[in-house]
């Protein structure tokens, strides 16, 4: 008898036959008979491989340990200071849904995200005073460029 086993489904088709697979949300691999001597190892290699899995989610989460920049943008009511990976790429998402232009004014990469996001947590905490919503704040654009060199 197969003990429960995590993602697991069973079940016999239209012939009869058992069925196995690993399936994790739409995520679904096709396994061996459990009386099969393969069958732990494709287990194990459906888990490794599965986007849902937590090492793969563990390793995704490694990879936010990259690069990434805080960056100042400018509007007409005043400036937002963020993070992003790809500053350019985050302005044209601001700019999607705002009917004024932006700018990109400043950007300074950090060697982590963790280290970009307490710069920027410093830059918020200088700028606290100035703040209108958010991020954003109803200050100069040199000021906030200058505050992030600062940082």
């Amino acid at each position: 008898m197969l003990r429960r086993m995590a993602y697991l489904q069973r079940y016999k088709d239209r012939h009869g036959r058992q069925r196995h697979y690993y399936r994790h949300g739409s995520y679904r691999i096709a396994l061996p008979d459990p009386d099969d001597i393969d069958f732990l190892s494709a287990y194990t290699n459906a888990m490794n491989h599965d986007p849902r899995s937590p090492k793969v989610m563990a390793a995704l989460k490694a990879d936010r340990q990259d690069a990434a920049s805080v960056y100042v943008i400018s509007a007409a009511q005043g400036v937002k200071v963020g993070v992003a990976t790809q500053p350019r790429k985050r302005l044209q998402e601001l700019q999607v849904g705002s009917g004024e232009r932006l700018a990109l004014v400043a950007d300074r990469v950090f060697p982590t995200r963790v280290e970009a996001f307490a710069a920027e947590k410093k830059v918020h905490e200088c700028l606290a005073q100035f703040r209108t919503v958010g991020e954003w704040f109803a200050v100069s654009t040199q000021t906030a460029a200058e505050t992030l060199s600062a940082v």
